[in-house]
Formats: C-alpha cells, sequence, structure tokens
C-alpha cells in the first residue's frame, strides 16, 4: 500500500505525552516543508511521488486549523476545509492523518473525489434548468474509463502499442498540466511535449508522437 513514512518529533518536555492515548506527537519536516507549511497566502506545490506532496498538505491543513482555533469563537464556526483528490484511497489516508492530528470537535473538512465535484456541479447547472448546457458539458467531460475506451478502439489503427494509462497519464501530467501548461493557461504544442527533458518524461520521441496524436484525437 502506498502509505507515505511518518516521522515524529518531540522534546525532552513532551515525553511524559507519550503515555496519554490521545496525544500524537508532530511530524517531522524539513526545513522546506515547514516553509510551506507556514507559507501565506495560496500555495502552488509540484512533486513527483514520494516528495513529500501529502505530508505538507496534511501539515498545512493542520497548521491553518490550528491557526483558526487560536482565534475568536466566530472565525472558528465560519471555518471550513475542502481536501480534493482523484484518489478516493488517498482521501481516506489524510482523512486519517488530519483526524488524529486535531480536535475532531472543532475539525469541518470535506474530503471528496475530483469526479463527485465535477458531479456535484453538472447536477446543480441541471437543477437551475440549463439542460442543453449540461448535456453539452457533460458529454465534453471524459473520465479514465470512457478514454480507455476510445484509445483501445484506436490503439490498432494507430499502431501504439502504449498502454490507454501512460497515454492519459502523459496528457494529464505534461500536456495539460505541466508548469508550463498551467502558466500558460493552454496546452503544450507537439514540439514543446516533445522537448521536455528525460527526466520529466521517460517516453521516447516515438512514443511521445503517438501520446500527442491521441490527444489531439481525443481532444
Amino acid at each position: 500500500r502506498n502509505t507515505p513514512l511518518k516521522l515524529h518529533s518531540f522534546t525532552s518536555q513532551q515525553v511524559d505525552k507519550l503515555t496519554l492515548p490521545n496525544w500524537i506527537p508532530p511530524l517531522r519536516l524539513t526545513e522546506a516543508e515547514r516553509e510551506i507549511v507556514a507559507k501565506d497566502g495560496t500555495v502552488l506545490l509540484l512533486g513527483r511521488s514520494g516528495t513529500g506532496k501529502t505530508v505538507c498538505i496534511c501539515n498545512r491543513m493542520v497548521h491553518d486549523h490550528d491557526l483558526v482555533c487560536a482565534s475568536p469563537s466566530e472565525a472558528k464556526e465560519s471555518f471550513k476545509q475542502l481536501f480534493v483528490s482523484r484518489n478516493p484511497r488517498l482521501c481516506r489516508l489524510v482523512k486519517k492523518v488530519i483526524e488524529e492530528s486535531v480536535d475532531k470537535s472543532n475539525l469541518h473538512v470535506e474530503y471528496i473525489v475530483f469526479d463527485e465535484i465535477v458531479r456535484r456541479c453538472l447536477t446543480q447547472v441541471e437543477d437551475r434548468g440549463e439542460g442543453d448546457y449540461f448535456k453539452s458539458t457533460r458529454t465534453k467531460y471524459i473520465s479514465y474509463q470512457r478514454f480507455k475506451t476510445f484509445a483501445e478502439s484506436r490503439n490498432g489503427r494507430n499502431k501504439s502499442t502504449l498502454d490507454s494509462l501512460v497515454i492519459w497519464t502523459n496528457i494529464r501530467s505534461f500536456i495539460k498540466g505541466s508548469i508550463e501548461a498551467v502558466a500558460s493557461q493552454k496546452y503544450l504544442s507537439r514540439e514543446q511535449f516533445l522537448g521536455l527533458g528525460k527526466d520529466r518524461c521517460r517516453l521516447n520521441k516515438a512514443q511521445r508522437e503517438s501520446v500527442y496524436s491521441f490527444f489531439e484525437l481525443y481532444e
């Protein structure tokens, strides 16, 4: 199971607290992680798997919660947090970590998968009577399962040996989701995708060409 390694730290004055059933020592963070957790304003955090993104997010949520709990009661009552992930297992993991770290009585967090966010938004559009727009949006939205069916139906025609998940991941991670794409608010061009370094995208040129061709078809 993909469960992050958790290292905890505590002072000599906190040793006695280890016997308390509900006390959990704070996670040990690197200097860079501490800066991310305590930074004011919005933070965009990018990194490969295993680099500590989830640890930073959990501690950031706990940090914000603790700040609000130290403020007037009005702020406590209105403070809410939302955690969104494409992975239900990650939602459950983050929920477990957060609930182990703060007082549940003052905790107002919703953990939800991205597909559920989309479903709720589309339902609200339909409820407002904007049926035509709803149908158009629902038709354009493509989940992985829908893309997989699309890719498998065209794999033979395009003579691609790439798995549909590899194609999907590269489209979502680089062509549409890379820092360059987000910053420019548009997709990477074929030339930009082919020009990514090997340390970022491990596909060779022919494989990248195939991925981009699928992207043009599916998009």
